[in-house]
């Protein structure tokens, strides 16, 4: 694993904890290497009694841009077998796994892009938190694939299938409003209020009972996400032929990578 820090977890003193997304320079895209990391910090964060509530963000005010393409194009991407493509695609579901199935009430906060795989990420947390003028967008098939990271699970059940399925289709762009309007946003702020208005719901949340708050994720998540697992693992099956199919490297070169 890389040796630079692409996530990284901060604790307050008021058991709230942060947990970064560091690749500015890409927009917080989304690579194998920042996911295992990202993995560590939620493990860190379930792991700690002083940590009662988790706000994940991106670094320099954007959440996350999704999946780093480079190279997919040539059917690149740092694997080279379809076996090493679905090891990398299953450490990004457990990101997913570890936070629906974990105790710990979990807040995204959104601005600047939630693209993809990040909108995913953010779909996966407890609740979403956006700015006005965030920009989120599932818009895997247009870039060759299908819905990941438990989007096929966590859009329909926010906002009913065929609103989920116009999304896909079209690829298009929704701010916080129309995300709060259909339903996958939880509360929608002023860019410049967003980061106090998240903190503010991080800090009244540490100070609930964590048992009652445990039993209450637990049995929601656990009803209404009871097939985020098989979810997972079929992206992990379906990812790679997506990814490396002919039809889907064409349009990359012809679409996507000329930009």
């Amino acid at each position: 694993m890389s040796e630079e820090q692409l996530a990284y977890i901060e604790k307050r003193y008021d058991g709230v904890a942060y947990i970064v997304l560091n690749q500015p320079r890409k927009k917080n895209a989304m690579s194998h290497d920042m996911m295992v990391q990202l993995r560590a910090c939620i493990q860190d964060a379930e792991d700690d009694e002083d940590v009662r509530c988790v706000i994940l963000k991106g670094a320099d005010g954007c959440f996350c841009s999704g999946g780093d393409l480079s190279g997919m194009a040539s059917g690149g991407s740092g694997s080279t077998t379809v076996e090493q493509k679905r090891r990398n695609i299953a450490d990004f579901g457990k990101c997913i796994a570890e936070m629906v199935h974990g105790e710990k009430p979990y807040i995204a906060q959104v601005e600047g892009y939630a693209m993809g795989g990040g909108f995913s990420l953010a779909l996966g947390c407890d609740m979403i938190f956006a700015g006005e003028n965030a920009k989120m967008s599932s818009m895997f098939t247009h870039v060759g694939l299908a819905p990941e990271m438990g989007a096929m699970l966590f859009l329909p059940q926010a906002m009913g299938a065929y609103r989920a399925k116009e999304l896909w289709y079209s690829g298009r762009k929704v701010n916080g409003t129309e995300g709060y309007e259909l339903g996958f946003v939880s509360r929608v702020f002023p860019d410049d209020a967003l980061e106090d208005e998240t903190l503010a719901m991080a800090q009244h949340i540490a100070e609930l009972p964590r048992t009652a708050l445990g039993a209450m994720k637990r049995t929601v998540n656990g009803h209404i996400y009871s097939d985020i697992d098989a979810v997972l693992a079929a992206d992990v099956q379906d990812s790679p032929l997506c990814m490396m199919s002919d039809e889907s490297l064409a349009y990359l070169k012809a679409n996507f990578m000329k930009k």
